[in-house]
């Protein structure tokens, strides 16, 4: 589900040393094994900041030829989180559907292509899209989104 593979990605980022000195992390990989997903194309450039990472750019190819590419700031000590620019472009939408849930809409099946990009502050407990364009096959869309959650509510996605 997605909030397992969002759970595992905190870890394997709370897990990552931060060097100590200045300076800048660059991984070129043709591809990464993480469970029973492989991830292509695998770029990253980024420095250590004091809660965690400076992300100059992140870029990834996931299941559903869905390219991810992002920069900003990686929150790592007070609270997980991500706060910078993010685009998800997916050329197979069914495939990506099913990647993350398993279980596909037939309105999601016959999608050709989805993406969006978007300024993003995402936590647990708020997820805030600004400046969002959103695609869904040839129908375009623009606005913001902001979600956030309750102390007593229970979430739909944990991060």
């Amino acid at each position: 589900t997605l909030s397992e593979r969002v759970a595992a990605l905190e870890q394997a980022l709370l897990a990552l040393p931060r060097p100590t000195i200045p300076g800048t992390v660059e991984v070129k990989l043709p591809a990464v094994v993480a469970g029973d997903t492989t991830v292509r194309d695998v770029r990253l450039s980024a420095e250590p900041a004091d809660a965690g990472w400076s992300v100059k750019s992140l870029g990834a190819t996931l299941p559903g030829r869905a390219r991810l590419e992002a920069n900003g700031m990686l929150s790592l000590e007070d609270q997980f989180g991500f706060s910078g620019s993010l685009l998800l472009a997916v050329g197979q939408p069914s495939g990506f559907a099913a990647w993350l849930s398993k279980d596909v809409d037939e309105a999601i099946r016959r999608l050709p292509a989805a993406g969006f990009k978007a300024k993003v502050d995402l936590t647990g407990n708020r997820q805030a899209f600004s400046d969002l364009e959103l695609v869904l096959g040839k129908a375009k869309f623009s606005g913001r989104i902001d979600s956030s959650q309750g102390e007593d509510a229970r979430p739909s996605v944990l991060m």
